[in-house]
């Protein structure tokens, strides 16, 4: 009886290099899809930013005033925000007191909120009034504060002044904030306390493209929230939150290395290039 042998084949090394190139090839293409979708997004926050600073410009330019501070902005046709009339947000027919400070001057920056606090608000309504930006104010979603989203996940934009010092000579200063979602609200803490809204590495990247790159120094300032309290971002942590993962605690004026802090543990304070 004749046995036939059966033929099996398996792959041959061309063929299992051709395999392994096209996975190389397809890994190597979700990565650059996603760190292109990555640079995107901090693009995007940097056109804001720059966005922003050109309607505040425009604006003053305009109406020889700062949005929200003007003494008779409703000669020149604003209004009071719509849908945000409550005890926080008193009505002033848009009128700011003219004194060149988004808001009030305080011993801290954007904590709580109060009466005298109504600028935060029409900041952004007389932006939106004025045609200089498209957004409108989230008035249903945080009522009694101003904000408007920013692109980069759930974040917003908060405008304000900030009278204590927070880095370098930083003092004094109207600013933008990019911030994380509401982590208080008036119910529970009495006002209006953010969360933060960016990893080291990306507080990094946003810095070194429009400021030089270092969180305590220049125009652009990172900071953390203690207790509620916008303090310097490598000051000690008090235990309340997690360890404070913004900057490097042991570097003078550095950001925290992103391959080992990842967590989201920056906020960015950004000068108004337009002061009083």
């Amino acid at each position: 009886m004749n046995c036939r042998a059966e033929s099996r084949h398996g792959f041959t090394l061309i063929e299992l290099s051709i395999v392994l190139v096209i996975i190389g090839l397809l890994t190597g293409a979700v990565l650059v899809g996603r760190d292109m979708i990555t640079a995107a997004e901090r693009r995007a926050v940097i056109s804001e930013e720059e966005g922003l600073q050109t309607a505040v410009n425009t604006f003053k330019t305009k109406y020889n005033c700062l949005p929200g501070d003007c003494l008779n902005a409703s000669d020149y046709g604003f209004t009071d925000p719509s849908g945000i009339i409550n005890q926080y947000v008193p009505q002033t027919n848009g009128n700011g007191n003219g004194d060149g400070i988004i808001g009030i001057q305080t011993g801290y920056l954007f904590d709580g909120y109060n009466n005298n606090d109504y600028e935060r608000v029409t900041f952004w309504e007389q932006l939106n009034q004025a045609g200089l930006i498209k957004e409108a104010l989230n008035a249903s979603i945080y009522p009694g504060v101003g904000t408007v989203y920013s692109s980069l996940r759930q974040n917003q934009w908060i405008a304000g002044h900030i009278s204590t010092p927070i880095g370098n000579g930083f003092m004094d200063s109207n600013v933008f904030a990019i911030v994380g979602p509401l982590g208080c609200t008036f119910q529970t803490c009495g006002g209006a306390h953010w969360s933060e809204s960016l990893t080291s590495e990306e507080a990094y990247s946003i810095d070194s493209k429009i400021d030089d790159g270092l969180p305590n120094t220049g125009s652009v300032i990172a900071t953390v929230v203690e207790n509620f309290i916008y303090t310097q971002p490598n000051a000690p942590d008090t235990g309340a939150n997690p360890p404070n993962e913004c900057t490097n605690v042991f570097a003078a004026n550095s950001y925290a290395n992103p391959a080992i802090n990842t967590n989201i543990r920056c906020e960015l304070l950004f000068k108004m290039q337009t002061q009083p």
